[in-house]
């Protein structure tokens, strides 16, 4: 009896075990950081992640501080602009060095 109930708790603190590693529920580096340049254009739009959550947008030398939100396929902005609250949300994905945002190439330098 003592055996059984050994093993029933032992699987009980594996089952907690599992769940605290995996799942979302933790907080995952996104693997973001880094600055992106817009490829392909005559804009010299650039995007820094410098954390999970912050970001520097930098458009025609100007630069514009901020956060950002990456959920599955889409990554919300959150800043500033003339003191007016912008938080564009984009179609996101990730390939090799480059990221696309709308379809907009971004290379990571």
């Amino acid at each position: 009896m003592k055996k059984r109930i050994a093993v029933i708790l032992m699987g009980i603190v594996m089952l907690f075990a599992f769940a605290a590693c995996g799942g979302e529920g933790g907080k995952k580096s996104n693997k973001l950081r880094g600055t992106y340049k817009e490829v392909g254009t005559f804009a010299t739009g650039s995007i820094t992640f410098s954390s999970d959550t912050n970001m520097t947008l930098t458009v025609l030398g100007a630069k514009i501080q901020g956060t950002y939100e990456l959920k599955g396929d889409k990554l919300t902005l959150h800043y500033s602009l003339l003191g007016v609250k912008t938080d564009p949300t984009y179609t996101f994905s990730k390939e090799g060095n480059s990221i696309y945002l709308n379809g907009t190439e971004y290379r990571k330098e």
